[in-house]
């Protein structure tokens, strides 16, 4: 065992009393749990810069993908932070955000030739219009389907980078259960759904932000949110979401 870790569980309890003997004698101003509470982006940029230095001290094998892992964790920590210390956050969209990790990763593939960057956008001008592809796997990847008539099915897609927009106001959906799985690293999947489709329904986030239906999340170590339809069971029709991105944003409503 790293003799080094095996102190960090007793220092942390060590300060959690000494943080709490101090603000019990009016010498501090905020508690141990207010200053968590308040500061938790600190742990998220801690585990970036963490990641980031690990993989600077060993670019030349196979840890650039660390680096960039970690440089984006980094950002979003400082992101997260700033409003809670008077600071303004920036403002970036997913359209922003995917072409600057394409860049990244073009960098970290230029320094390690040995990388293969394999590339799938599925979208409108996909070859095939009516219906979702059962499985779709890439390392930067868009999947799009807007508010027409497609046949729904079973599908499952992953992505270590990318973006998901389903619309499925209008999607024939067979009387069944149908499962939609959509995992990855670093991504966004916004779903819109049918007014009265029963959904079963479970999102997992390391870090970013979740609305899904009547509730919202955001911060780190997010979720699960997990909910069922009233009568999901014996339901004809009915759909079974599962998401889990390590940083992103999900967005599951209802429309009409």
């Amino acid at each position: 065992m790293n003799t080094n870790s095996s102190y960090l569980g007793p220092l942390f309890i060590i300060l959690i009393g000494i943080g709490y003997l101090l603000y019990n004698m009016g010498i501090i101003a905020i508690s141990p749990w207010q200053a968590l509470i308040t500061y938790w982006p600190l742990f998220v940029i801690y585990h970036g810069l963490k990641t980031f230095v690990l993989g600077l001290f060993q670019w030349r094998g196979k840890d650039f993908g660390d680096m960039l892992l970690g440089a984006v964790v980094a950002f979003f920590g400082f992101n997260w932070l700033a409003p809670r210390i008077g600071l303004s956050a920036i403002s970036l969209s997913w359209s922003m955000l995917w072409p600057i990790f394409i860049i990244l990763l073009g960098l970290s593939l230029l320094f390690d030739s040995k990388k293969v960057l394999s590339v799938q956008v599925l979208g409108d001008d996909d070859k095939d219009h009516d219906k979702l592809p059962s499985a779709s796997a890439s390392l930067i990847g868009e999947v799009r389907r807007w508010a027409t008539s497609w046949a729904l099915d079973d599908t499952t897609i992953r992505h270590a980078i990318g973006s998901v927009h389903l619309d499925l106001t209008q999607a024939i959906i067979p009387e069944r259960e149908v499962k939609i799985n959509i995992a990855g690293m670093i991504g966004e999947a916004t779903i819109y759904l049918p007014p009265d489709l029963p959904v079963r329904i479970e999102c997992r986030l390391y870090a970013g932000e979740m609305s899904v239906l009547d509730r919202s999340e955001s911060g780190a170590n997010l979720g699960p949110i997990t909910m069922e339809s009233p009568g999901y069971a014996e339901a004809v029709k009915k759909l079974n979401i599962r998401v889990h991105w390590r940083i992103g944003d999900v967005k599951i409503r209802r429309i009409g």
